[in-house]
Order: C-alpha cells, then structure tokens, then sequence
C-alpha cells in the first residue's frame, strides 16, 4: 500500500489570494504594503485603504479511504479585515467570505494530484473590534473558513 499524501497547501492559498485579490487589497499572511494609511491620519491628505489577510491556520486530524487515508482534508483559513468604520470592515470582511466559497464543487490541481473542493464553512465569525491608537479609530474582524477537500482517486 503506498503512502498516504500530503496536500499542496501552498497552491491551496495562491488559488484563495487570487479569489480575494480579484476585489480587494488582500496581504498574505501580513498586511499589505498599501493597505491602512497613506501617512499620518491627522494630515489633512491623509487616506485609508481598506484590506484583508489571508493566514492558513492549523489543520486538524485527516481522513480517506484506505488506499489513502489523507485524501479528505480540512484546511482552514483566517481572513483578517481592517477599515475605519464598523460598516466597511463588515461589508470586506462578508464578501471576502463568498469570494473563497465557489458556487459549484470545483476541482483544483494542488501540487501534482486532484482535489475537489467539496464545501466551504464559515467556522468562525469573528466580532467587530475597534482600536483607538489611531484617529480616527480603524476597525477589525477576523473570521475562519474552513476548505473541504478530497482527493480525486
């Protein structure tokens, strides 16, 4: 019996960053150079640009069939959004959530095997937080989803 596979996370998160990036300023595991402030936010040209992060988190226990027993993976991912009103942290941070979820299953090619993306969950739908280091104050949310995939055998 051969050895069960790992998945190719890392392509897993090019195809997400592209989903995102296709609408919005989004860092990869950081902040975007161009995201937040252009200068000081008391400067009277100062402005603010929107954006996200996309971090990949932990993934838990897997499962498969017994000719590979790591073929079905959830993999899940915070999305981080920041902005300078609750209602445009809210408005990223809701379309950011159905920009990684497809409408249909689809197949990726993720290193050198096949996955079907099965679902995408929201598992975690953080609150609005707001920090006051700045003025005006920027706003969060940090949200999970998590990726349902298996292997095409």
């Amino acid at each position: 019996m051969p050895s069960p596979t790992d998945v190719s996370r890392g392509d897993l998160s090019a195809w997400l960053l592209a989903q995102l990036r296709s609408e919005f300023l989004v860092g990869d595991a950081e902040a975007p150079d161009e995201g937040g402030w252009d200068q000081s936010p008391t400067s009277d040209s100062a402005s603010y640009a929107a954006y996200s992060v996309l971090t990949p988190m932990p993934s838990g226990d897997i499962s498969g069939p017994l000719a590979d027993s790591s073929a079905d993976w959830i993999l899940p991912y915070r999305i981080d959004s920041f902005g300078i009103s609750r209602e445009q942290v809210e408005f990223q941070a809701d379309r950011c959530r159905l920009l990684v979820r497809p409408t249909a299953r689809l197949n990726l090619t993720l290193g050198n095997d096949s996955y079907r993306i099965q679902q995408v969950r929201t598992t975690s739908l953080g609150g609005v937080g707001r920090t006051d280091n700045t003025e005006p104050s920027e706003f969060s949310q940090s949200d999970i989803v998590a990726v349902y995939l298996s292997k095409e055998l």
